[in-house]
């Protein structure tokens, strides 16, 4: 007489995650984004790969992009229009509701650069780094056509963020280690949450992740970005004090050349 075995559900789900490579939570902050959020969501929904989830979190928009939403509604794993404190505070909360694997954070008037991109990178998404990136393109403004992203190098990344935010998959674990964006930052809480882990492992791949367009918030506000990256090194002593100091004159100069 044969035997009969249950299968247990949640072991099944598991198993077909798996088979399904990992999971990837791209998530969008968005305040009066009705000109540009709609090309970000095609570019999402447009993907080949299929483990994939998209959170939006709307400061509260006065221009449509609310209605926007709810009209891509059937494609977005989450999303709500509500005044916020920030960018870091958008991408808190779309933490909490996050399901992923993996975090990719891109703005508004950013797209994926291929429909392939996703399946691309779930190829070199794998578990013990914190964070696996790729590159970046900027697409107007005074880096137009400019693309970066580098073989990883800790040193460097003591004295400046050398890791394309918008191109980079974070590990969900280095949430869990570390916590959230800290709100009192507002352009380099990128650079200040990847500096609390002294040994932060991160691994680039080739190939364009996101297009971004050319006039982001650090593009307007350098000067004011030095700064806060300067209180993250402080925070973090990355270098010796002269060190970080003699960097940051550096680039302020040279950004006042250009």
């Amino acid at each position: 007489m044969p035997i009969s075995k249950q299968l247990d559900p949640q072991a099944i789900e598991r198993e077909k995650q798996a088979m399904m490579g990992p999971r990837i939570t791209t998530i969008v902050a968005v305040f009066n984004g009705a000109n540009t959020i709609e090309r970000c969501l095609k570019s999402f929904v447009e993907q080949t790969y299929n483990n994939k989830e998209l959170i939006i979190m709307d400061g509260g928009s006065t221009d449509g992009t609310a209605d926007i939403l709810t009209q891509w509604a059937a494609h977005i794993g989450y999303w709500e229009s509500a005044k916020d404190r920030g960018i870091a505070h958008a991408w808190n909360k779309a933490i909490d509701k996050a399901s992923g694997d993996w975090f990719l954070f891109i703005g508004a008037d950013d797209v994926l650069a291929s429909p392939d991109v996703m399946a691309h990178a779930s190829a070199e998404l794998q578990q013990g780094w914190d964070v696996i990136y790729g590159q970046l393109k900027f697409d107007g403004g005074p880096h137009d056509g400019q693309v970066i992203g580098e073989v990883f190098n800790p040193s460097k990344l003591r004295r400046r963020m050398c890791i394309p935010h918008p191109a980079a998959f974070h590990a969900r674990e280095l949430f869990c280690r570390f916590g959230q964006y800290d709100e009192t930052y507002k352009i380099a809480l990128d650079y200040e949450l990847l500096l609390r882990k002294s040994d932060l492992r991160a691994r680039h791949f080739r190939g364009v992740v996101t297009v971004m367009a050319g006039t982001g918030v650090s593009s307007r506000q350098l000067v004011r970005s030095l700064g806060e990256a300067r209180r993250a090194q402080r925070t973090h002593l990355s270098d010796p004090a002269w060190r970080r100091e003699l960097w940051y004159w550096l680039y302020r100069a040279r950004s006042a050349i250009r």
